[in-house]
């Protein structure tokens, strides 16, 4: 019995991953406090903030939720509890 999957949900979920994780590698290099003090400009900040970091959660936040629905259909199906 093999598990089916969305190969497009999969991929895209790769490709939000990959966002967050270039929105985090200021932070990983300089630290929390460091990221905002060191980078060139304050564009180039305000470019990490708003096009990387507010645009790959929000995709990845949907597919988690659309994961989690479609795990709770999944356990459904097979006639257990979804608590």
């Amino acid at each position: 019995m093999g598990v089916k999957r969305v190969s497009f949900v999969d991929s895209l979920r790769g490709f939000s991953l990959l966002g967050i994780l270039l929105a985090n590698l200021v932070v990983f290099q300089y630290g929390m406090h460091g990221a905002l003090k060191n980078l060139s400009s304050q564009s180039a900040g305000d470019f990490v903030r708003v096009f990387i970091g507010g645009s790959f959660m929000p995709i990845f936040t949907l597919l988690f939720g659309f994961s989690f629905i479609k795990l709770i259909e999944s356990v459904r199906e097979k006639g257990l509890k979804s608590r």
